[in-house]
C-alpha cells in the first residue's frame, strides 16, 4: 500500500519536478544597475576638502552631433576636452575672477581639480580648446564655497540644527556614555548627515562638503568598482555662558547655552588642537588639549 503523502512515481522519460526549498539566505533587492548616463549634458562641481574639488560630467550624443555640425566632425578629434576653473568672489556671485585650464580625457567622466587657495569660491566649465585658443563650452557646473582649513565661527542654520540634533543624541545615550543608546547615537547621525547631503542651505558651503571618491577599472572583468569614503571633524563642548573660548589661538563664538560646535576639514595629517577657555572675570583658565591624526590608505 503506497504512502499518499509521498509524491508519484516518475514515468519513464518524464521530467522529475522537486519541491522548492527554502533558501537559508534572505533575499535581498539589489535593485537595478545605474545606467552609464541619464540622457542629459551637464557638468556638476562638488568640493572635497580645503585644496581639492570633484568634477564629474556627462555629454549625450544630441550634443556632440551639435557640436560637430559647427565645429567639424573632427573636433573631438582635434581639439582639447578642458575643465575651465572660475575663480569668483563668492557662490553667489557668478562674475569670475580668473581661470585655470586642466586637460581632461572626455571619456573618464570626472577628475579631480587642485584649488591654490582654501576658502575659495569656483564654478568650472567643460569644454573643448582648439588649437588656436578658442573654448568651444559644452556644459557649466553650479558654483561652490572650499571649506577652511582653519577653525570657522560660522553658525549656520544647517549645524544649529545639527547642534540640537547633538543634544537629542547625547540625551539618548545617557548622557553621552557609550551602552544601549549608541546604536540610536549613530542611527541619528547617519539619518541627519543623509539629508545634509541631500539638500543645500542658502548659507554655509552647502551640499557635500567633503567626498572622496576612488574608481578602479578592472579590464579583465569589463566593469567599474569603486568606493566612497571620506571624513570630517567635529568638535563641541560647553562651558559657562560669559567665558572666553580660544580654539587653536582663535576666539570662537558661544551659543547663549555656552555650547559651542566646530566643523574642521580633516586632511591625512596630525592635527592639535588647544582648547582654551577664559571665565569671564578673567581670573580662571581651563585648557583641553585634543589631538587626532588622520591616515587615509586605498587597496
Amino acid at each position: 500500500m503506497s504512502d499518499k503523502s509521498s509524491p508519484p512515481n516518475p514515468t519513464p522519460g518524464s521530467p522529475i519536478v522537486r519541491a522548492p526549498q527554502e533558501s537559508s539566505f534572505p533575499y535581498i533587492d539589489m535593485g537595478a544597475p545605474l545606467p552609464d548616463g541619464y540622457g542629459q549634458t551637464l557638468v556638476v562641481l562638488m568640493p572635497r576638502d580645503p585644496r581639492w574639488m570633484f568634477s564629474y560630467w556627462e555629454v549625450t550624443e544630441q550634443t556632440s552631433r551639435e557640436i560637430k555640425l559647427q565645429h567639424g566632425e573632427d573636433v573631438f578629434f582635434w581639439a582639447q576636452p578642458t575643465l575651465r576653473m572660475h575663480e569668483v568672489s563668492s557662490k553667489n556671485n557668478p562674475s569670475s575672477l580668473r581661470y585655470i585650464d586642466v586637460n581632461v580625457i572626455l571619456d573618464s567622466r570626472n577628475w579631480y581639480l587642485n584649488a591654490d587657495r582654501e576658502g575659495s569660491s569656483w564654478y568650472v566649465e567643460l569644454g573643448l580648446k582648439t588649437p588656436d585658443g578658442k573654448f568651444i563650452v559644452l556644459a557649466k557646473s553650479n558654483s561652490i564655497t572650499l571649506p577652511m582649513a582653519s577653525v570657522s565661527t560660522e553658525i549656520d542654520e544647517k549645524w544649529a540644527t545639527l547642534k540640537s540634533e547633538m543634544e537629542k543624541v547625547l540625551a539618548a545615550s545617557g548622557g553621552g556614555k557609550l551602552g544601549a543608546g549608541s546604536l540610536e547615537l549613530t542611527r541619528r547621525l547617519s539619518q541627519r548627515w543623509f539629508m545634509l547631503s541631500q539638500g543645500s542651505s542658502s548659507r554655509g558651503s552647502g551640499g557635500v562638503s567633503s567626498l572622496g571618491v576612488a574608481k578602479i577599472p578592472d579590464s579583465k572583468k569589463g566593469r567599474l568598482f569603486w568606493l566612497v569614503a571620506d571624513c570630517e571633524l567635529i568638535v563641541f563642548g560647553a562651558t559657562q555662558p560669559d567665558a572666553t573660548v580660544i580654539v587653536a589661538g582663535k576666539p570662537i563664538e558661544l551659543y547663549p547655552d555656552g555650547t559651542f560646535s566646530l566643523r574642521f576639514a580633516l586632511p591625512d595629517t596630525l592635527l592639535e588642537l588647544p582648547i582654551k577657555a577664559v571665565s569671564g572675570d578673567q581670573v580662571e583658565e581651563r585648557l583641553i588639549k585634543i589631538t587626532v591624526e588622520r591616515k587615509t590608505t586605498t587597496q
